[in-house]
């Protein structure tokens, strides 16, 4: 494309982060028992839209609350599975190499 930036001027920090890692943990460890793995949702449309509701309320009733909650209070679980990582990043490999090439590209025309 023969873009150029300047990369002082593109800020990495994380934004908008809704939950802590704390917060996801209690949501992961507590969901088990409150949503099934695959939930069957209802076929008429009104149903389906107050189930879903309901399931986003209580996550919600259970993710905010959880910023009280101590860390240490809260086992220490991976939030994604390394098998699952590994899929990620073999799945997108070749797209984050383009993307590493090419921010060379442009650090170096930009020197």
């Amino acid at each position: 494309m023969g873009a150029t930036y300047d990369p002082a001027s593109v800020s990495l920090d994380p934004v908008h982060r809704s939950y802590s890692e704390t917060q996801l943990r209690l949501m992961l460890r507590v969901s088990k028992y409150l949503f099934k793995e695959n939930p069957q949702w209802h076929k008429n449309p009104v149903v389906h839209w107050i189930q879903r509701r309901s399931r986003l309320l209580l996550s919600y009733l259970i993710l905010y609350p959880g910023r009280l909650i101590p860390e240490k209070w809260v086992p220490q679980t991976d939030l994604t599975p390394k098998a699952d990582l590994d899929k990620i990043r073999a799945y997108f490999e070749e797209d984050w190499n383009q993307c590493r090439e090419y921010a060379k590209r442009g650090v170096l025309s930009a020197s």
